[in-house]
């Protein structure tokens, strides 16, 4: 039965952390690199275990972020002449069509990648950026409130995010309030 390896977890993952930080690399394809480092397994399990070693990695997957970032400037402004073969069949048999061109597809789908793991490795700095403002601006004649209550269903007033949660416990949201024309004497107009 062979002997459990023993390793300094500390030194190797810096040495692992160094070489993510600086590459596209993932972490089995690292593990695999050197004879002396561990199994991915085994590194995750340290991490679980080390929380400094988690923030380590941490750090150098946000760094990898950006190294791979900086990749996607370099494929864009990189000219790669290469080959296109394209096989045609004809009535009068197959023939083949050589282009050579820039690589636009192959460095098209090489960026879409990365811009993909850059978003997925930091999804606040690189990731789609969905914020949603609300403003709500009341400003409505009495004409056009009567015209509201009176089945013309035009909406008065869009509902922000801190009115949502102020509805009473299980009442839903609606974008259109009504008011009965009593109320309406009594909006405010400005």
């Amino acid at each position: 039965m062979g002997r459990k390896r023993q390793y300094n977890r500390e030194r190797i993952m810096t040495a692992i952390c160094g070489i993510i930080s600086s590459s596209d690399k993932g972490l089995d394809d690292v593990c695999h690199s050197k004879d002396y480092f561990p199994t991915a397994r085994t590194v995750a399990q340290w991490l679980s275990e080390d929380a400094s070693l988690s923030q380590m990695y941490a750090r150098a997957k946000a760094a990898q972020a950006d190294f791979i970032a900086d990749q996607i400037r370099k494929i864009a402004d990189e000219c790669r002449i290469g080959e296109k073969v394209t096989v045609k069949e004809t009535k009068d048999g197959t023939f083949t069509e050589t282009v050579r061109a820039d690589m636009v597809e192959r460095a098209r789908l090489q960026i879409d990648a990365r811009k993909w793991l850059a978003a997925k490795l930091a999804p606040n700095k690189y990731g789609e950026k969905s914020q949603i403002t609300a403003n709500v601006n009341v400003e409505h004649s009495i004409g056009g409130i009567i015209d509201s209550v009176m089945g013309h269903t035009k909406p008065l007033v869009a509902l922000d995010a801190e009115t949502v949660e102020a509805l009473p416990q299980g009442q839903e949201p609606c974008p259109l309030i009504t008011v009965t024309a009593a109320q309406a004497m009594n909006l405010p107009i400005r």
